[in-house]
């Protein structure tokens, strides 16, 4: 992943984006389009780039992804799509996830693309929580011309892609185009608006989908962790991820932090610890280095 000296993700100038997408052999079968979670046309969205046409590629990615932008910036495509490219000499495997970046910030700057209404079916379905699953079923229900509502108990939308990804990881001007077109397709978002019993299936809602995420963070079974300064790494991701910007945390800065874990969110909270002005950061994992699931380039990065 190609980041500024900050540790902030980049993203490519035109010219780049063109000269990367033409090194793509379009496939036929292609590998990365299996390894990719979401099926993307991985080939159609990266000759469109080859066109000089990044409108339209990112067209293709939401076809399939309703935030494209927010899977340019944190998809472990490592694990996925560019591990799978045919291209590996000499310059290494095409970097589908930073095409993608391109276009969806592309969009973001032209301002969007403007969609007409889908006719209405006069159907109404209700979506608890609005994180990436149920905003990106809300965004296909409004398609095919529900009246969709999705509450939500906090302040804000987004979920994990809100509260937990840090703002150098993922930019929060990208995470708000991407929620303002979900809402531009016709979905209302109600937040602060915490569904506590089954009075809500009562409202007269064809459909509800539950979609409140896995919020419940897992404790580590050692004495001590009911101390004064053993935080979650969830809760101080979130509370990070929510500062507003704020470089300095009182609480982790000049500090020593350990950090327990080897996956993403035990890396994401090391990096946001040294970020946070933390005077050394461990990490701590019970197991070997190369056995640790985080994505290598934040490996790299911490």
């Amino acid at each position: 992943m190609e980041r500024s000296n900050t540790g902030v993700a980049t993203v490519y100038q035109p010219s780049r984006a063109v000269f990367e997408a033409s090194r793509c052999i379009e496939c036929y079968d292609a590998p990365c389009v299996k390894a990719c979670p979401a099926r993307v046309d991985i080939p159609r969205f990266i000759s469109k780039i080859k066109m000089g046409d990044f409108l339209a590629a990112n067209q293709v990615v939401k076809e399939r992804c309703a935030f494209p932008g927010v899977c340019g910036f944190v998809c472990p495509v490592e694990k996925l799509c560019v591990k799978s490219c045919c291209i590996t000499e000499p310059l290494g495997a095409v970097p589908i996830h930073l095409l993608q970046r391109f276009v969806a910030v592309y969009e973001v700057e032209q301002g969007g693309v403007k969609t007409a209404p889908a006719r209405s079916t006069g159907r109404k379905v209700g979506i608890v929580g609005a994180g990436p699953a149920g905003l990106a079923a809300a965004s296909e229900l409004a398609k095919k011309g529900h009246r969709v509502t999705v509450f939500e108990a906090k302040a804000e939308p987004g979920g994990m892609m809100a509260y937990s990804i840090p703002p150098y990881r993922l930019p929060r001007k990208i995470l708000k185009a991407e929620l303002d077109q979900v809402r531009r397709l016709g979905v209302e978002i109600k937040t602060r608006t915490p569904i506590k019993d089954g009075e809500f299936l009562q409202k007269g809602y064809d459909a509800v989908l539950i979609s409140t995420g896995a919020w419940e963070p897992l404790s580590l079974e050692v004495p001590g962790r009911d101390l004064a300064g053993v935080l979650q790494g969830l809760a101080f991701l979130e509370k990070s991820s929510t500062e507003n910007g704020k470089k300095k945390s009182p609480q982790i800065a000049g500090k020593r932090v350990a950090v327990v874990g080897g996956g993403d969110v035990a890396m994401d909270a090391a990096i946001s610890a040294a970020r946070s002005g933390a005077k050394r950061t461990h990490l701590i994992y019970r197991r070997s280095f190369e056995e640790m699931p985080a994505i290598r380039s934040e490996v790299s990065l911490a």
